[in-house]
């Protein structure tokens, strides 16, 4: 169990010598627990260390095991919540029985992989459709996406809180379906950053692309996106001449969003590609520029013969020394075929997919058993990504005891998570998770760089780069806060998913096994330990007998429910205090 990689990110950054696992204040829980590092860090408490817990799993062959054949295992609560998890930033307590009551996990699969979940038309923005005498860019119809629309400053930030409303609606909102999470994983490894490009216009066509492409074909996904408007004018390809090539898409093509670059081999060279090729992917991309940027119009890309590069373009020995001859406005999707023909290409793929849905460090046996056939698989299919996804996430290999609860929850996993949690993320206006997130280091729209997010691809850390002392001060602030403002969701969980909520015992175990990932390893078995659940029934009980809690608590709350009875309340401030410790706890950040 990983849990090491998360206080070992703890330690680098705040200067913590052990991890939390044990310590003389009577507050603490003793040796397996790894609770609230806030509350560590305040209580100051002399902390006892554990040999296990001096180095990340990312430096020991976690031995891993499962295959690619088909899970077949029993359908559980613990393991339909690692898939959701995983896969669609979590789900309702209800939702996740709805799941299991489909009987079959190829029902369950069936929903998940669901290519026919319609995709939203796009926001209009009604502040544009006002009388041409108080407005001079009159919209008629507040549509600014498919269409010539006006553009000023202020209509682009009005346009851009639209967008990212609906972005953060449907992670919030999102049913039970990969799509929205492969569009966050894809706006990571397709990197065009909102900010830098500067008219929502422009971005919103890029979204859409992720969108319509996510369980479809890479490859082609690729080619449009080489062509983009946002993408044109991010990666600096508008305006790009024969005369005057721009290197970076051609670079950031094969190192960051196709090929990879491999171990290096001399000063620009890698094994996968060199120099050479950037310089030749450049001149076939010359020609392309962009219409409407920052003004008035319709947005497009548009391709000018008279600055594309007519000469041949070759390749050097890591491509075959091919060599693509003039295509024009065509030439671009010839360097993609290029690049996708390599087997490199599929293995960084099927790498990049492996690490969003399942772990980070890929060890040799994983490598052989578990990367090269996705990477088959996708190469066999063309780079279509639902034969891929769905053998890796149906896969044995997936339900594996150690890639359960092994990984840090990224920031909107966590956010947006919360809010499925509850109960609470079907409101009129859905509740706001992606404005959290970016205070948490993952700002949807705004990669760190044309990267990802470090936690994406940086070695050896990883996920391991969303924890540190403030992003975790940080977290617990907005989870606290959430709870706080929930009661009525904290009492309806209770009352209506715990088996037997009058016992105070029950009613702690039930909700770990629905917050905190199950099927953990021997050095640290769960979800929680019998000290975890002594400490936190002494949060819901300081100091009472468990009797108490069905004669004081929940007794007098079911003869009197109203909510704004003493019994309520009561009952309210009790589990408060409980789930704001459960949801600080390292388990909870944890996937």
């Amino acid at each position: 169990m990983d849990r090491s990689s998360f206080f070992s990110r703890l330690k680098k950054t705040a200067g913590i010598t052990n991890d939390f696992l044990g310590g003389t204040d009577p507050r603490m829980v003793a040796a397996e627990n790894k609770s609230t590092f806030s509350a560590l860090i305040k209580m100051g408490a002399t902390i006892q260390g554990n040999p296990f817990s001096d180095y990340a799993l990312t430096k020991i062959n976690r031995g891993a095991t499962g295959s690619l054949n088909p899970f077949n295992g029993p359908i559980t609560y613990s393991l339909v919540s690692h898939l959701v998890k995983r896969t669609c930033f979590n789900a309702s307590i209800p939702d996740i029985k709805a799941l299991m009551g489909l009987g079959s996990w190829s029902a369950i699969f069936q929903k998940l992989f669901d290519t026919s979940l319609p995709i939203p038309p796009p926001p209009t923005n009604p502040k544009e459709i006002q009388p041409v005498s108080t407005q001079p860019n009159y919209n008629p119809t507040g549509d600014f996406i498919g269409v010539a629309s006006p553009y000023t400053s202020d209509l682009d930030k009005q346009r851009t809180a639209l967008v990212y409303t609906q972005w953060n609606q449907l992670i919030v909102q999102n049913p039970i379906n990969i799509r929205e999470r492969m569009v966050v994983f894809l706006s990571s490894l397709l990197v065009e950053q909102e900010g830098t490009i500067g008219d929502i216009r422009f971005f919103y066509g890029y979204l859409n692309l992720l969108r319509n492409y996510a369980l479809g074909n890479y490859k082609t996904l690729v080619k449009k996106l080489t062509i983009d408007p946002g993408m044109l004018v991010y990666l600096n390809g508008a305006g790009s001449t024969a005369k005057a090539p721009n290197e970076n898409y051609g670079r950031e093509l094969q190192e960051l969003f196709t090929i990879g670059k491999g171990p290096q081999t001399s000063t620009g060279d890698y094994t996968n590609y060199s120099e050479k090729d950037v310089q030749a992917a450049a001149k076939v991309l010359t020609g392309w520029d962009v219409t409407a940027y920052k003004a008035a119009g319709l947005v497009g890309s548009v391709f000018n013969a008279a600055n594309h590069d007519t000469t041949d373009k070759k390749f050097s020995a890591d491509y075959g020394n091919a060599v693509i001859k003039n295509n024009g406005n065509l030439e671009y999707g010839d360097l993609v075929d290029l690049i996708f023909n390599q087997n490199a290409t599929a293995i960084y793929i099927a790498t990049r997919i492996y690490r969003e849905f399942v772990y980070y460090y890929i060890d040799p046996n994983t490598q052989t058993n578990i990367i090269i056939p996705l990477a088959n698989t996708l190469r066999s299919n063309n780079y279509e990504l639902l034969p891929t996804l769905k053998q890796l996430i149906q896969s044995e290999h997936f339900f594996d005891a150690l890639n359960i609860g092994c990984d840090i929850k990224d920031p909107i996993t966590f956010t947006a998570g919360i809010f499925r949690d509850l109960g609470v993320q079907n409101t009129a206006t859905a509740p706001n998770a992606i404005g959290p997130a970016a205070g948490l280091s993952m700002n949807l729209g705004n990669p760190d760089q044309v990267a990802g997010w470090k936690a994406t691809y940086e070695s050896p850390d990883f996920s391991e780069w969303w924890i540190n002392s403030i992003t975790m001060e940080n977290r617990t602030a907005f989870s606290d806060s959430i709870i706080q403002n929930n009661g009525p969701a904290l009492v309806n969980i209770v009352q209506n998913y715990v088996s037997q909520p009058g016992d105070p015992n029950i009613l702690i175990t039930e909700l770990a096994g629905f917050f905190f990932p199950s099927g953990l390893t021997a050095d640290y078995p769960g979800p929680i330990t019998a000290k975890q659940h002594d400490f936190l029934k002494g949060i819901l009980l300081p100091g009472l007998p468990d009797f108490e809690w069905a004669a004081q608590i929940w007794g007098p709350y079911t003869s009197n429910p109203d909510p704004k009875g003493a019994a309520y309340i009561t009952l309210v401030g009790r589990l408060t205090g409980l789930f704001k410790f459960m949801f600080s706890m390292a388990e909870y950040h944890l996937s």
